[in-house]
C-alpha cells in the first residue's frame, strides 16, 4: 500500500516528506488505539510516583538514623557482608528479612545510608502502586487512585522516611491483598500462590504481618458459602487454599535453605518462632490497669496521626453496610477483616508507637476510597433514579462535613507531615555526638578490633564506626533490661539492668573479649551490672562524654596492671604511715591526756570557769583523736 502511494507522490510532487508525515500519523494512531485502554493507568502511575517522590524528597541525601532500631538492621547487614550469619553471630529477636534486603542493596550499590534510604523511597512507591492495584481490583479506577494517594501522603509521617521494619513490611503486606483480590476475581491459582509468598515475606520482614495469614485462609475455606462478587469468575476454593499454603512454603524456602547451609536452622527456628524476648515483649512488664490506659492511647492515636483517613473510613464502615447490608461479598469481608487484623498487629505489646499505625493505613485508605463511601459518593454524577434535590442535599452535606470536620483534621495531618519532613532534615546534638565518637573509634582501631555499646542511643555507633561487637549480644534491650513501656503520648519507664536471662553469659563474654572501646548511653542505667562496672573502673579510661554519652577506651594490659598495682601500693603506704604515726605519737598523746586530767583535777573547785573549760576541751579533743585513729 505504502509503496505505490510513495512512488505516485514522488513522481507528482518530488519531495518525499509528506510520506513521512503520513507514516508518523499512522504510527501515532495505532499507538493511541493500543494505549487508550491503559492510558488512565499510566496517568495514575505517573501521578502516584510524582506524589511519592515529592513528599519523600527531604529524605534524599540523609546519612543518619531517625530511629535506633534501624541500626540493628545495618549491623546484621554488615555481618552478612563479612561472611557471618545473623541470629547465629548475633542475638536478635527482630525479624531477619530486612537484614538480607539491606545487605543485597549494599553488595550491588555500595555500603551507604543514602543508598538504602533512596531504595526505601522506591520501596514506598512499590507499596503505593500495590495500593492502586488492590483498589482497582476491588472498587475500580477512582478508588484505586484515591487509596494510593492517601497512602503516599500519610506513610511518610508514620515511617519517618526511614527504613525501619514497618517500612520494609508494607510492600509485601499490601501486594498480598492485591494478588488475593485479583485471584478471587480472575480465578487463577497462581494468584493465591503469590499471596502466600507475599504473606511469608511480609512476616519475615516484621512478625506482626503474620496476623493476616489466618484471614486469607479463612476466606478461602468459607469461600463456597460467601457471596460472590458480580462479574467474578468461578474459583475452586479448595484448590485455592492449597495453592495459598504452597505459596507460604515457597516463601520460606530461601531463608530455610540459607540457614540449613550454614548449620543454623535450629537457631533460626528458635530465634524467629520461639524467641523468648519477643514473646516477653508481647506480654510486657505492665499490669492490666496500665494496659487499659495504653489502649486509650491507641484509640487517640488514630485521630492524632490518621485523622482524615480514620474519619472517612469510619463513615464508610458505618454507611456502606446500612445501604448495602444484603450485598456484602468477599471483598467487604477481606477489607473489614484486614482492618481488624491490622489493629491486632498494631496492639501487640501495647506500645502504640507512631510508626506502628502504618500497618492499619492500607485498610483505612481502601475504606475511605470506597465508591459508596463519602469521598467518591459526594462528587459522583447522580444516577437516573436520583432526584435533583437528593443529589444537591448529598453534596451540601458533604461540603458542610468537609468544612466542619475534615478541614481541622486535614490541618492536623498537614502539621504532622511537615514535622516529619523537618525532622528528617534537621540535625541533633545526639547524632553529632554519635558521629564524633564513631570517628574517634574508627581512627584508633583497626577493622578487626571490636567494640561494645550499652543503650539504644548508642546502637548507630556500630554503623558509623564500621566495627562489630565483641559479643553476639550487640544490644541487650529487653534481654538483660526491662522492656520499653512508652506510647506515642507517654514516656517509658527508666530502662535499667535486670539480672535475668543470659546476663551471666553477657558478663563472661565482655570480660573475656575486652572490647577496644565501650560506648555508654546515659538514657539506660547499668547500675548493678557488676562486670561492666568493674571493667570501666579498672581497665578503661574515659575519653569523652556529655549528658547523653560516655566513651571509654581500653587501657593496655601492662598499663592497666601497673595502674592497679600503683593504687594498691599507695593504699598500703598510707596505711603504714598511719600506723607509724599512731605508734610514734602514742606516748606523747597519753602524756598530754594525763596532764589534762591532772590539770582538771588540780583546778577542782578553786579553778576558774575558763580554765576548767579549756582543760575539758583539751581532754575531749585528745580522746577524739585517739578514737578516730583506732
Amino acid at each position: 500500500m505504502w509503496g505505490p502511494l510513495a512512488r505516485q507522490r514522488h513522481r507528482g510532487s518530488g519531495p518525499r516528506r509528506p510520506v513521512s508525515v503520513v507514516r508518523a500519523a499512522a504510527v501515532w494512531a495505532e499507538a493511541v488505539r493500543i494505549l487508550r485502554p491503559i492510558g488512565p493507568h499510566i496517568f495514575a502511575v505517573i501521578t502516584i510516583a510524582a506524589v511519592t517522590l515529592w513528599v519523600r524528597a527531604p529524605a534524599c541525601g540523609a546519612n543518619d538514623f531517625l530511629n535506633e532500631d534501624v541500626a540493628g538492621i545495618t549491623y546484621n547487614a554488615d555481618l552478612l557482608l563479612h561472611g557471618q550469619v545473623p541470629l547465629i553471630d548475633s542475638v536478635e529477636w527482630k525479624a531477619p528479612g530486612s537484614f538480607f534486603v539491606v545487605a543485597a542493596i549494599w553488595r550491588v550499590l555500595g555500603r551507604s545510608l543514602e543508598v538504602v534510604i533512596a531504595f526505601s523511597t522506591f520501596w514506598a512507591l512499590l507499596s503505593a502502586l500495590g495500593m492502586f492495584v488492590a483498589g482497582l481490583q476491588m472498587y475500580g479506577f477512582a478508588a484505586g487512585l484515591l487509596s494510593a494517594l492517601i497512602y503516599a501522603l500519610y506513610s511518610p509521617m508514620l515511617d519517618g522516611m526511614d527504613f525501619n521494619y514497618n517500612a520494609w513490611m508494607m510492600a509485601p503486606y499490601i501486594w498480598a491483598v492485591a494478588f488475593f483480590v485479583t485471584g478471587t476475581r480472575r480465578g487463577g491459582l497462581g494468584w493465591f500462590v503469590a499471596t502466600g509468598v507475599m504473606v511469608v515475606l511480609a512476616g519475615l520482614l516484621k512478625r506482626q504481618a503474620a496476623v493476616v495469614a489466618p484471614l486469607f485462609a479463612l476466606i478461602l475455606l468459607l469461600g463456597p458459602v460467601m457471596r460472590k462478587r458480580p462479574g467474578a469468575r468461578r474459583v475452586n476454593y479448595r484448590r485455592a487454599f492449597v495453592a495459598y499454603c504452597v505459596g507460604g512454603g515457597l516463601g520460606l524456602i530461601p531463608i530455610v535453605v540459607y540457614y540449613l547451609a550454614h548449620g543454623g536452622l535450629g537457631a533460626f527456628v528458635n530465634q524467629f518462632f520461639l524467641n523468648r524476648a519477643g514473646w516477653a515483649y508481647v506480654k510486657g512488664d505492665i499490669d492490666w490497669s496500665a494496659r487499659w490506659d495504653r489502649l486509650g492511647d491507641g484509640v487517640l492515636g488514630f485521630g492524632q496521626f490518621l485523622a482524615i483517613p480514620s474519619l472517612v473510613a469510619g463513615m464508610s464502615a458505618v454507611g456502606v453496610p446500612l445501604r448495602r447490608w444484603n450485598r456484602c461479598n468477599i471483598t467487604g469481608v477481606l477489607v473489614g477483616g484486614h482492618l481488624v487484623c491490622s489493629i491486632v498487629g498494631l496492639s501487640l505489646g501495647f506500645r502504640f508507637f507512631m510508626g506502628y499505625y502504618l500497618q492499619v493505613l492500607p485498610a483505612l485508605a481502601w475504606l475511605a476510597a470506597h465508591p459508596d463511601g463519602p469521598l467518591l459518593r459526594w462528587f459522583a454524577v447522580p444516577s437516573e433514579g436520583t432526584s435533583r434535590w437528593q443529589s444537591g442535599l448529598l453534596r451540601f452535606s458533604g461540603v458542610a462535613l468537609v468544612v466542619l470536620v475534615l478541614v481541622p483534621a486535614g490541618r492536623l495531618d498537614l502539621r504532622n507531615l511537615q514535622a516529619a519532613q523537618r525532622g528528617r532534615e534537621a540535625a541533633s546534638s545526639r547524632r553529632f555526638t554519635v558521629a564524633t565518637m564513631s570517628r574517634i573509634i574508627k581512627r584508633e582501631t583497626t577493622p578487626d578490633q571490636q567494640i561494645w555499646v550499652w543503650g539504644r542511643w548508642a546502637w548507630p555507633v556500630y554503623y558509623h564506626a564500621n566495627r562489630r561487637s565483641v559479643t553476639p549480644y550487640y544490644k541487650v534491650l529487653s534481654i538483660i533490661t526491662n522492656h520499653l513501656t512508652n506510647t506515642w503520648r507517654r514516656p517509658t519507664e527508666v530502662t535499667r539492668f535486670v539480672k535475668r536471662g543470659p546476663w551471666r553469659e553477657v558478663s563472661e563474654q565482655l570480660v573475656r573479649g575486652r572490647p577496644s572501646f565501650i560506648v555508654i548511653a546515659r538514657n539506660e542505667i547499668y547500675s548493678g551490672f557488676e562486670a561492666l562496672e568493674q571493667m570501666l573502673a579498672h581497665d578503661y579510661q574515659h575519653v569523652m562524654g556529655n549528658r547523653s554519652f560516655d566513651l571509654w577506651k581500653r587501657r593496655e594490659r601492662g598499663k592497666a596492671e601497673q595502674g592497679r598495682r600503683g593504687k594498691i601500693a599507695r593504699r598500703g603506704l598510707r596505711a603504714r604511715r598511719g600506723v607509724l604515726q599512731q605508734t610514734g605519737s602514742g606516748r606523747r598523746r597519753s602524756a598530754r591526756t594525763g596532764k589534762a586530767r591532772a590539770l582538771l583535777h588540780a583546778e577542782g573547785r578553786q579553778g576558774s570557769g575558763t580554765q576548767r573549760s579549756a582543760a575539758v576541751r583539751h581532754l575531749q579533743s585528745t580522746d577524739g583523736l585517739q578514737r578516730s585513729q583506732h
